[in-house]
């Protein structure tokens, strides 16, 4: 089986709607958060995400990531930086403290994109 037809095999690819092309032509010298922007500002209103029937808007996704970069950015996460977040908890100055203490250098964290936490956090 050649690359086409691994992808093609894949669950989500019958759900396209007709016409969606099953590959996405990425610009030269373009990085994924510039195509993302672009996206955001060219279909603000349409649905950038469907997941077990909620719909969020690339406006809506664009302001979910921009909560979630400024609250890292508060907490003093630069760029290369790693970090953690207690599943479905917000991290308070005790917990980003405990994280500075202990040197921790790598951590999964899970996506906030349809978390209803106050600050988006989960």
């Amino acid at each position: 089986m050649n690359a086409k037809e691994f992808y093609m095999s894949k669950p989500w690819v019958k759900h396209y709607p007709e016409g969606t092309s099953e590959i996405a032509e990425i610009p030269e010298g373009l990085s994924a958060p510039d195509m993302f922007e672009d996206a955001a500002a060219k279909y603000s209103k349409k649905s950038a995400l469907i997941f077990y029937g909620r719909e969020i808007s690339y406006a809506q996704l664009k302001e979910l990531i921009d909560r979630f970069a400024t609250a890292l950015a508060d907490l003093g996460v630069k760029k290369g930086d790693t970090i953690m977040i207690k599943k479905n908890e917000t991290i308070t100055k005790d917990i980003a403290e405990i994280i500075d203490k202990e040197n921790i250098e790598e951590i999964y964290v899970r996506s906030p994109i349809l978390c209803e936490a106050p600050l988006g956090i989960c």
